[in-house]
């Protein structure tokens, strides 16, 4: 998310909709929204049937991961901190780019936490999407 808020305005004036999808409750999407002074969607699935569709990892193996640390110390170097943890902490996300109707062009599914495409080629398939 760290990685998009920066150009919310940009892709909204090119007409690409950014929604942010969480695993918690509406009560916490709406907190996240604001304490990330997030302008896009945000959206959640307390029942995570979303992430199980995309094939979305949950796994508690993914905290002892060798690469969960590596990518702690890179956010935690970039000036990125851990807020309290909401809703399920084993769940990881991903990235899906989805065309006008419907239709997916682009999908990132995370290994571990922090695991993450360039952000520079989900921008690209975006706006691909939105052509």
């Amino acid at each position: 998310m760290a990685e998009f808020r920066p150009h919310e305005v940009a892709l909204a004036e090119a007409g690409i909709r950014l929604v942010y999808v969480g695993c918690g409750l509406p009560a916490m999407a709406l907190d996240f929204q604001q304490t990330q002074t997030l302008t896009a969607t945000v959206w959640v699935d307390p029942t995570r049937q979303t992430y199980r569709h995309l094939g979305f990892v949950n796994s508690w193996r993914v905290l002892f991961d060798l690469r969960t640390l590596a990518n702690g110390r890179r956010a935690w170097s970039k000036g990125f901190r851990q807020g309290a943890t909401q809703g399920d902490p084993n769940q990881q996300g991903g990235v899906l780019v989805v065309r006008a109707g419907g239709r997916a062009v682009y999908g990132y599914a995370s290994e571990v936490p922090g695991d993450m495409p360039p952000t520079e080629t989900v921008l690209a398939e975006a706006r691909r999407a939105a052509v």
